[in-house]
């Protein structure tokens, strides 16, 4: 669990999810306009060692990663971006100045960590510690409250 995660104390799995960093990669088939946009949970040498290993037929070359919460959501989102460019399942066909705008969207993709749901959960989770405070505040009567007379006849 990474040490956002443990601060906040909203270890379900759901949340994690959204907590913990990964890689989402750009790679070159070597010698073609062919990219594989892509993330993985591990270490992203591991992942390139995979790829490298027999899965295609060129030498591959990292052009950009990116550490960032929910890795999944944002390399989908990459994948629909580029969609007009997939050539097969993960793979893209760029032109130089495509590649300059996959990788624009990827460091906008950085610079919006912290804003979604990350941030509302750190506010959910302010409002979960100070909520019992301003309970406890709220539940002191501030008058005492007398019992209503009756009128007789």
């Amino acid at each position: 669990m990474s040490k956002k995660a443990e601060n906040a104390d909203l270890g379900s799995p759901q949340v994690e999810r959204f907590f913990k960093t990964d890689t989402v990669y750009l790679i070159h088939a070597k010698g073609t306009i062919r990219y594989k946009i892509g993330y993985t949970n591990r270490p992203f040498e591991q992942r390139l060692a995979e790829l490298s290993s027999g899965q295609s037929p060129y030498p591959l070359i990292a052009i950009k990663t990116i550490l960032v919460e929910d890795a999944h959501t944002i390399e989908l989102g990459l994948h629909h971006k580029f969609s007009s460019f997939r050539y097969y399942g993960e793979w893209f066909e760029f032109t130089n100045h495509q590649l300059k705008e996959v990788c624009k969207a990827m460091d906008k993709a950085t610079r919006h960590q912290g804003r979604g749901l990350s941030f509302l959960l750190m506010i959910a989770g302010l409002i979960t510690l100070l909520c019992p405070l301003f309970l406890k505040q709220c539940q002191q009567p501030q008058f005492k409250a007398t019992p209503a007379i009756q009128r007789t006849k």
